[in-house]
């Protein structure tokens, strides 16, 4: 049996699959109405998680110099 992550990746390859891929994202307030809509969130497992999000990335890091100026990640100084 071909795996989720086997499928995306033989397409990320151009390749064709029998499922295709997706993903199905959606506001946190739209699964309550969904979950009350179906009587509960096992509604839920009747999608293949192909595809899996995560939250975004600080990649503004910052280093204090002194109580008003940091340091970013390219060594400019900066107010904070």
């Amino acid at each position: 049996m071909t795996t989720p992550r086997e499928i995306v990746r033989e397409q990320i390859q151009h390749q064709e699959t029998e499922q295709i891929p997706y993903t199905l994202p959606f506001e946190p307030s739209v699964g309550l109405r969904l979950n009350e809509h179906y009587g509960g969130p096992e509604w839920r497992g009747r999608f293949t998680p192909y595809v899996v999000g995560v939250g975004a990335v600080d990649t503004d890091m910052k280093e204090p110099i002194d109580e008003v100026r940091v340091r970013d990640g390219y060594s400019a100084a900066r107010p904070r």
